[in-house]
């Protein structure tokens, strides 16, 4: 069985283990958020499209109804978080069709709230297990866990992940989730948009300049992306063939299906439900670890758990596509990292380390700009980050121009410290992209990387 019911002790709507992981079978929890924090060790895990390497000290919140398993080496300590959603309807009534996105690494960071976030989460941890040994704290555990779900939905949610520097009014935040509960609702309906109109009393542009203007992403993207969850779980619990989980999910032909779910997930619907579909009857092998023995081990590990690293990005269709625009989460982790250069603290110069990389975003059909982008090469080269060159495809000529006058910019050493990339939005233009990179190749030795991005 892909669904795993969680087993909830008090009425605080929280229930919290500790475990020492080797692997878990494929699964996922109805109506429950759930927190992996690392403790100790090692983990890797694989949620939905995304796969998220952690280490000691970070954290993930996995959304209810997400497929995901754990892998972790034989020194492992993971504490899980579980909460029951359907407690906190007094905290947002939409909670239930909220889609959170909050891991250590990326947004927590980035708005330097990591380490709040983590002590909360520690608190949490403590309460729970003095409450375990007979103390009763569920009031105060009911009272931070309320806190924590609060801080969740007013910025650890997909409506803020695009557009992380805005501050959103409170009516619009209230328009936003009515409009994903919706979403989550009637994913599957062709009409959508005439619901959300209708049940909203807006016109159609509005709602869809609204949802656009204040989370950075369009309402067709986010309705991509909750048919494609459904069709996940579709792959993995039901024997239906393509045909019938592209219509049940929403969408109006199957090559729209096969092209929206490989972007995403990399592989073909058939492909992955092959790959997957086995995780979800393998036995979970993990240790349960007592929650005092825990507590007390990381006493003295808190301080340990700082980081001094940037903000990772999880690359998707929908940040690429946001790419060069005023919304260009690229852009904004470049302005992140010069601030931190520009500081004094040496904590802060250290989050510059290498084994990054920072998509450039190469406009103009000529390569003009070619004196910013020599600039930005040599300023994230000192720092020991990769530059990676993203050309979007116009046409043919456009790009070699763009690609010769860089390269002959940077010479054939520099050329040599930068990754390329060429993107496309339409399907038909795949052999043209194939040409160009194969000319590529030819002229300057450089193989770039191509991605589809419609």
């Amino acid at each position: 069985m892909l669904q795993s019911d969680v087993m909830f002790k008090n009425n605080s709507g929280l229930n919290i283990e500790v475990f020492s992981v080797q692997n878990t079978r494929l699964h996922m929890h109805k109506n429950v958020a759930e927190v992996v924090f690392v403790l100790k060790g090692e983990l890797n895990v694989k949620v939905s499209c995304e796969n998220f390497d952690m280490k000691a000290g970070d954290y993930a919140l996995l959304n209810q109804g997400d497929p995901h398993y754990l892998r972790a080496g034989k020194d492992n300590m993971t504490a899980i978080f579980y909460f029951d959603l359907k407690s906190f309807v007094h905290v947002n009534p939409y909670i239930q069709s909220t889609i959170f996105t909050c891991e250590s690494f990326d947004l927590a960071r980035y708005h330097g709230q990591e380490r709040l976030i983590r002590e909360s989460l520690l608190e949490l941890l403590r309460l729970y297990a003095e409450n375990n040994v007979g103390s009763d704290n569920q009031a105060r555990i009911s009272k931070r866990c309320a806190e924590f779900m609060e801080l969740m939905l007013k910025e650890y949610t997909l409506i803020q992940y695009y557009n992380r520097n805005a501050e959103i009014p409170e009516e619009k935040r209230e328009k936003l989730f009515r409009i994903m509960q919706i979403a989550s609702e009637k994913y599957f309906e062709k009409n959508i948009l005439d619901l959300i109109a209708e049940k909203e009393y807006y016109s159609k542009s509005y709602i869809s300049h609204l949802f656009k203007t204040v989370s950075a992403t369009s309402l067709g993207d986010m309705l991509t992306y909750l048919r494609l969850a459904e069709a996940e779980k579709q792959l993995l619990m039901t024997e239906r063939n393509m045909q019938e989980i592209s219509s049940l999910c929403g969408f109006s032909d199957i090559k729209y299906f096969n092209r929206d779910f490989r972007n995403w997930f990399g592989q073909s619907p058939l492909e992955y439900r092959k790959t997957y579909k086995k995780e979800v009857r393998r036995d979970d092998n993990m240790q349960t670890v007592d929650m005092s023995a825990a507590v007390k081990y990381i006493e003295d590990k808190v301080g340990a758990f700082d980081t001094d690293e940037s903000p990772r990005l999880s690359v998707t269709p929908i940040l690429l596509k946001n790419a060069g625009s005023k919304k260009d989460l690229f852009k904004r982790l470049e302005a992140f990292r010069e601030e931190a250069a520009s500081d004094d603290d040496i904590r802060k110069q250290n989050r510059l380390a290498g084994g990054h990389i920072m998509p450039i975003a190469i406009a103009g059909k000529d390569g003009a700009e070619g004196s910013y982008i020599l600039e930005c090469i040599a300023r994230f080269s000192r720092t020991g980050i990769t530059p990676c060159l993203v050309f979007e495809f116009i046409s043919k000529a456009s790009i070699l121009a763009r690609v010769g006058k860089i390269c002959e910019e940077l010479g054939e050493t520099g050329r040599n410290k930068v990754l390329f990339w060429i993107t496309y939005g339409n399907a038909g233009d795949g052999n043209n992209v194939e040409d160009i990179a194969a000319l590529i190749k030819s002229h300057w030795d450089i193989e770039p990387q191509i991605i589809f991005t419609p």
